[in-house]
């Protein structure tokens, strides 16, 4: 009786370890393992997201003043113009996207404000330092950097920290 139960329990451990060893060569081969072992390995917190440094009025004030000077040649929610990576006949380029879409993110704050207010060669852009001081620049700025999404303004001030 003894030796039947020491062979039954031997014979379950294999069958057991057979199992396993099949399961986890189909969880290699479909994928799942790495799915598994991927979403287990994920940190627990989620990295908060940065701090936008504007607040709401500003934001206000911008949107207001982005759609009297801007939204004419960049979109009504700073779409940019339709083929604006495309070099017209003239040489100049159509208004980028605004929205995040677009490549301002890539530039630092001083280089925004200073295409706002001084033109960029080879664009249509005006220069806009006749008609608007530094506060609706800056404005005009949170506004459009409020539409980006968390991910492209947090690329941006990553950047914007490596600067200093």
């Amino acid at each position: 009786m003894k030796n039947t139960i020491i062979w039954f329990l031997l014979t379950a451990v294999i069958s057991f370890a057979i199992y396993a060893a099949y399961q986890t060569h189909n969880m290699k081969t479909s994928g799942q393992m790495t799915q598994t072992m991927q979403r287990h390995m994920q940190p627990a917190v989620t990295p908060k997201p940065v701090e936008r440094s504007f607040d709401m009025a500003q934001i206000a004030y911008g949107k207001k003043a982005y759609q009297e000077y801007c939204a004419k040649c960049h979109g009504l929610n700073g779409e940019g113009a339709v083929n604006w990576r495309q070099q017209r006949p003239d040489g100049k380029y159509p208004a980028p996207p605004l929205n995040g879409t677009g490549h301002a993110w890539h530039h630092p704050l001083p280089m925004l404000q200073n295409v706002i207010k001084n033109s960029r060669q080879g664009s249509e852009m005006p220069a806009w330092k006749d008609t608007l001081n530094d506060a609706e620049i800056d404005a005009i700025i949170a506004w459009f950097q409020s539409q980006w999404p968390d991910e492209v303004y947090m690329a941006w001030d990553k950047m914007k920290k490596k600067a200093h």
